[in-house]
């Protein structure tokens, strides 16, 4: 029952205070999105915030058509305890794509996210480029025989 107790405590304390990151505060606005992926380009539109009690950044992500072809809800936050990002993707695709967290590393202005799927592994590296205000998301993935390439680029512009 104490250890109950000192959980919930716990547990309370983290609750009450808000997530403070610097370089997550520079991706809170409305964003151009400019996709590059092997065969094709798409354009998108991200609406990015502080959410949950200032826990997570949400980026709301829609490609530009009407409707939508594309949707997701990005979720990112911290893990003080073990001192690393956490990712929770979940678009249009449904549960099987979503049930894997990433777990990132921060590195100067990047974040590099890792997700361990069933079929390989995929990174997601976010890099922001303070002189210019432009963030990139660069997708890579394993194929069946552990070769990495690229899946997609993704080039953040702020809308004003």
């Amino acid at each position: 029952m104490l250890a109950t107790i000192g959980i919930l405590a716990l547990a309370a304390a983290s609750w009450q205070s808000s997530l403070q990151d610097d370089l997550l505060d520079h991706l809170v606005g409305r964003w151009h999105i400019s996709r590059k992926m092997a065969k094709r380009s798409e354009e998108n539109t991200a609406e990015i915030e502080w959410v949950l009690n200032h826990q997570f950044v949400r980026i709301h992500m829609r490609d530009v058509n009407v409707p939508h072809k594309y949707e997701a809800q990005i979720y990112v936050g911290y893990n003080a305890e073990k001192k690393e990002y956490v990712m929770h993707w979940i678009d249009i695709f449904g549960g099987s794509f979503s049930e894997t967290l990433g777990i990132g590393k921060r590195d100067g202005n990047s974040i590099e996210f890792t997700f361990r799927y069933p079929d390989g592994m995929l990174t997601n590296k976010y890099s922001f480029d303070a002189s210019s205000g432009v963030w990139t998301s660069k997708i890579d993935q394993q194929d069946e025989h552990g070769k990495w390439g690229p899946f997609c680029t993704d080039t953040y512009t702020k809308l004003k």
